[in-house]
């Protein structure tokens, strides 16, 4: 790593809001749940008012970085009973590109983070040995990935060093995205 320049001091906001529940009502239904609009509402609007907080005094100071945890879920990949989910990921992506613009005037950067399947305390339980297996078979590293692996994306984007990126999204998914057919 280089070492960081200390000319440079912003204010960061780093959001981590993450809700997700399988819908009870689905595209194909004409009903619209409570559950899946609370979900919309936790992940887009919840990242809106927690950039809307830091604004005023990133804006006096004419620096800060805004760092938001999306997913690769929505913006790039999908899976079926969890679209409002989706919307709501796209949608924080293309909220935090927008600010990117109307921000840079301020020495405001913002950016997303998109991590793929992450091998966390949750995920583990939740799911089991087996099922941290068989998503480790499709990810082309062969692994899931680690909560570090998000915390050094984070960690660069607040660094001086990133500070002529803005609006841009870095995607941590040990190559998950990228097969057209499944592997193995």
């Amino acid at each position: 790593l280089l070492p960081l320049r200390s000319s440079l001091t912003p204010s960061v906001m780093y959001c981590i809001i993450s809700l997700i529940q399988e819908e009870t009502a689905t595209l194909c239904q004409p009903v619209c749940t409570v559950k899946s609009l609370t979900v919309v509402h936790t992940n887009l609007k919840g990242v809106f008012f927690a950039v809307q907080a830091c604004l005023p005094q990133m804006k006096s100071q004419r620096a800060g970085r805004l760092l938001v945890v999306s997913s690769i879920t929505g913006p790039r990949v999908g899976l079926p009973d969890v679209s409002c989910y989706m919307a709501s990921k796209g949608g924080v992506n293309a909220f935090v590109r927008g600010a990117a613009l109307e921000l840079a005037p301020y020495g405001i950067t913002a950016n997303t983070v998109s991590p793929g399947s992450i091998l966390t305390e949750g995920i583990a339980q939740a799911r089991g040995d087996e099922a941290v297996k068989e998503f480790s078979r499709v990810i082309p590293t062969g692994h899931l990935g680690d909560p570090e692996d998000v915390a050094y994306a984070l960690l660069y984007l607040a660094s001086d060093q990133a500070r002529f990126v803005t609006g841009h999204d870095i995607v941590l998914d040990g190559g998950q995205i990228l097969p057209e057919r499944p592997l193995g």
